[in-house]
């Protein structure tokens, strides 16, 4: 088996027992906040953010989901 080959598939498994809880449990995303953005061409946008720490009006410590929404006006 070729070396490029062995560590595709190496890599590949420890991706999906990362992703399958293998190695204990996910950290939760428990905190929830919303905040206005700015969007494509300078629009307003609504950001949700979720994180494992509390959220303030500081930079955002990682692990944290921040979605944003837009409003297509066509």
């Amino acid at each position: 088996m070729r070396p490029k080959t062995l560590s595709l598939y190496v890599l590949t498994l420890l991706g999906l027992t990362a992703g399958c809880d293998a190695f204990g449990p996910a950290p939760s995303l428990s905190h929830a906040g919303v905040t206005s953005g700015c969007g494509p061409a300078g629009g307003p946008t609504v950001v949700l953010i979720l994180s494992h720490r509390p959220i303030g009006s500081g930079q955002l410590i990682t692990p944290y989901v921040d979605v944003e929404f837009t409003q297509n006006m066509t």
